[in-house]
């Protein structure tokens, strides 16, 4: 009986992966008429995020929101312990945080119809912050007014470590004025993903000085994201 539950729990959860980039496009086009295209598909993307978590029992806390400044854009440094990072801190915080998407992953149609639209960056080739075109389109999102959020160690690590951190994160923290805020995330997602609902847990740490993280290097994102996870 087990199996079977959890047979019809993971076809049900692949439906829905299947369908959420087709679903954010067909709500989104309506109400771009009066609100814009990237509002209009920024609204849907974390609706039917959050709306996915409710209906299949997923409940993530998240502890910190108290450091996310006001009227200020932000960049998000955290560790990578799965493929749904991004989505889970978007359906977790307030307003919506722009990432890179590998563009191998989601190549077809109906995924880059929602891709395009919500502005997000698409790495086509090369590292995600050793590109040089990756890291330009990244600044100019950020300049533009966009929370980001970046993987210093670009893979996903499933223990949660972080490993070498590209280069590419200081250029972006240079060239930009957004308020940079480290964020852990501890979630058992490999394990229970599309089998039943999976814990996560999301900390947002105090606001990191700039010139301490160009200055420290490694070692000051390293220790930051790290401390909120001990």
């Amino acid at each position: 009986m087990v199996k079977i539950l959890t047979l019809i729990y993971s076809a049900l959860v692949w439906a829905y992966i299947i369908l959420f980039f087709a679903l954010v496009p067909v709500f989104a086009f309506p109400f771009s008429l009066i609100f814009g295209l990237k509002r209009s598909f920024r609204f849907f993307f974390k609706f039917f995020i959050k709306f996915g978590l409710v209906v299949f029992g997923c409940s993530p806390s998240v502890s910190g929101l108290e450091n996310m400044p006001k009227g200020r854009n932000v960049i998000l440094v955290s560790n990578h312990p799965s493929f749904f990072d991004p989505f889970l801190l978007n359906a977790v915080l307030p307003g919506f945080y722009n990432f890179i998407v590998f563009a191998a992953v989601l190549d077809k149609p109906y995924p880059m119809v929602a891709i395009r639209f919500l502005g997000l960056v698409v790495r086509r080739y090369g590292h995600f912050l050793s590109g040089s075109s990756t890291i330009i389109k990244t600044i100019k999102a950020i300049n533009g007014g966009d929370s980001f959020i970046l993987f210093p160690s670009e893979r996903v690590i499933y223990d949660g470590r972080i490993e070498k951190i590209k280069p590419g994160l200081y250029k972006i923290i240079e060239d930009t004025d957004a308020v940079i805020l480290p964020v852990f995330i501890k979630d058992d997602i490999r394990i229970t993903f599309i089998k039943k609902p999976f814990r996560a847990k999301v900390v947002i740490g105090k606001p990191l000085d700039k010139q301490h993280i160009l200055y420290g290097k490694d070692n000051a994102v390293r220790e930051a994201i790290a401390s909120l996870g001990q």
